[in-house]
């Protein structure tokens, strides 16, 4: 019997029609989480940002320009406590001396403050979490005041949110330009009153990678880093070795205690001023920043942090709950020695708030694994949530906030 063989065809080229990459439903939910997130910052960031108020500037923004007045060109400005932010001030100065522009100094930095909030979040929970959690960061208050006045402070809240974000950064990633950024906000850093402790700490959480990263690098590439580092610390370094008196000293450390039972009695006081402040019921905010005995967070706000504090607490284990941790424990123990104020923890509590907001997503989804009708609602419901609360939080701010009488009687016609 005659085998059949089987036949093989010739092989065909076939030219096909390349495809267009499409887009995964979680690159594009990304992509319009991050677009709505920015539209929604830049608007309330700048939105009648020269005229909130029924006079031109406050006391304390009028401080601030006599203190960039007294300081002269943008070089020796730079060698003063908060000589960044005098700096990118001088350059507005130069573009014109009108409110809205001299504003944009903290705009810009309250920015930075807010996107660098808002990818941490987004690399630790996703870009759901993300959006509510900025939201409540973004539509405070205490943090749009702050963001959008001539004051130094807000610098501030940059210390705290590039030192985790640079810990953060260092421990995930393993490249030069990680090292670089670090040694950069670390240096940066030390202009902000108090800001030697968040340094300190960040060196202290990333030592064995800083150590592995030197490591790894090149002669040439350590020079470099040195260099950069050497040019960014030399202002401050003289002002504080050759100019500044023993209270300027303190105040740089983060210290503003007087005597010494008196002190400790301080210490306690303003730890709990900066719980009710947040919290509770306004004690200690400046009269030009905060509504009279009103908090910062709204009820909504308050609850998911405190879920997420408490997350925290209950996986200490975990390396990133416990780098959140430490800080935010830092930040309120710096806010107690009276220099760095209770803004500064707002960016932290922030973070927490994701981890609220991602634990009761969680326990939400546990209870319905698989309805997706249930699913859905849920977030629904978180979102409508966030949208009301960050909706009054904002209204706080350009509605109540200018007809203060508290806040108007700061307010002057001349800048």
């Amino acid at each position: 019997m005659q085998k059949i063989h089987s036949i093989k065809k010739p092989d065909r080229k076939i030219k096909l029609r390349p495809k267009l990459p499409r887009l995964s439903v979680t690159m594009s939910g990304d992509l319009i989480s991050a677009a709505i997130f920015t539209i929604l910052s830049v608007w309330l960031l700048v939105w009648r940002l020269g005229a909130q108020t029924s006079g031109l500037a406050s006391r304390s923004e009028l401080t601030t320009w006599q203190n960039l007045s007294l300081y002269g060109p943008w070089w020796k400005s730079l060698s003063h406590i908060y000589g960044p932010y005098y700096l990118l001030l001088n350059a507005f100065n130069y573009l014109g001396h009108t409110a809205t522009l001299l504003r944009l100094t903290s705009v810009l930095i309250g920015a930075v403050v807010v996107f660098g909030v808002y990818w941490l979040i987004r690399e630790l929970h996703g870009w759901r979490i993300a959006l509510l959690a900025g939201s409540i960061l973004i539509t405070n208050y205490g943090f749009l005041a702050l963001a959008r006045q001539i004051n130094p402070q807000i610098t501030q809240l940059l210390a705290v949110t590039a030192a985790i974000l640079a810990v953060y950064i260092i421990n995930t990633w393993d490249n030069y330009w990680t090292l670089l950024v670090f040694f950069v906000v670390i240096g940066f850093s030390l202009y902000v009153p108090g800001g030697i402790w968040l340094a300190i700490a960040a060196v202290w959480l990333s030592f064995k990678d800083i150590k592995d990263s030197l490591k790894a690098t090149s002669i040439k590439l350590k020079t470099l880093l040195f260099i950069i580092l050497a040019l960014i610390l030399t202002p401050i370094t003289y002002r504080l070795s050759f100019s500044y008196s023993n209270h300027q000293l303190l105040n740089w450390l983060g210290y503003n205690l007087s005597g010494r039972l008196s002190a400790v009695r301080d210490f306690g006081l303003n730890l709990i001023r900066s719980l009710l402040d947040l919290f509770a019921y306004g004690t200690k905010l400046p009269s030009d920043l905060a509504v009279k005995h009103l908090p910062m967070l709204t009820i909504a706000a308050s609850v998911i942090i405190l879920i997420g504090l408490l997350s925290y607490l209950s996986r200490l284990s975990n390396p990133k709950w416990r780098l959140i941790t430490i800080f935010i424990v830092l930040g309120w123990i710096l806010s107690g020695f009276g220099v760095m104020t209770a803004y500064a923890l707002l960016p932290l509590l922030t973070i927490a708030a994701g981890t609220g907001l991602t634990y009761l997503l969680k326990q939400w989804y546990d209870v319905f694994p698989r309805n997706p009708f249930a699913r859905y609602f849920g977030l629904t419901l978180m979102f409508l949530v966030i949208i009301f609360s960050g909706f009054l939080a904002a209204r706080t701010y350009f509605v109540v906030w200018p007809n203060d009488p508290g806040v108007n009687s700061n307010y002057t016609n001349r800048l």
